[in-house]
């Protein structure tokens, strides 16, 4: 049973306790868990994450990084091309860095979506939509796998959209 008197001094008394990296082991401890390991774990993430890149590692990486990764992998940043309708140098650049990840088949995929749901020309997301095509297209014929007949809609679209905006103003 607890005692106050004869116990009191033993509960209140202040204990000085080892820090951490006061020891030799808690130093060595302490590195090894601020900074090897965290640093360990960020390789590791890289070194998967550009293993399931494929073949287009440093284009997808230089498009992550920015100029960055363009200076690293002796890419270029490419210029958003005159030809867009709404799309900016910011959005053209989010909109490259995104579909550098995509496989062949997700492009082809994405494109026949994004056709479909192309719809009425006179929806306020038109010219964004048409530039996406514009720009997936693009991207689909930089690969090598032309679609002239999907590629020949596109432009009939935007050109009609573009004919139609310019009576309206």
């Amino acid at each position: 049973m607890f005692d106050w008197d004869s116990d009191y001094e033993g509960v209140v008394e202040t204990k000085v306790l080892a820090r951490a990296g006061e020891t030799g082991n808690g130093f060595i401890r302490g590195i090894l868990t601020r900074w090897v390991a965290p640093l360990a774990v960020v390789a590791g993430l890289s070194l998967a994450g550009s293993l399931t890149v494929g073949t287009e590692t440093g284009r997808f990486l230089s498009a992550s990084l920015g100029q960055a990764g363009a200076f690293l992998f002796g890419t270029r940043i490419e210029e958003p091309p005159a030809d867009l309708i709404a799309y900016g140098p910011e959005q053209f650049h989010n909109f490259m860095r995104g579909v550098a990840g995509f496989s062949n088949e997700d492009l082809l995929t994405f494109a026949a979506v994004t056709q479909r749901g192309l719809g009425d020309l006179s929806n306020p997301s038109t010219p964004f939509m048409l530039d996406v095509l514009f720009l997936t297209y693009r991207e689909i014929e930089r690969r090598g796998m032309a679609r002239p007949v999907a590629w020949m809609a596109v432009q009939e679209a935007r050109d009609s959209y573009l004919q139609t905006a310019n009576l309206e103003l």
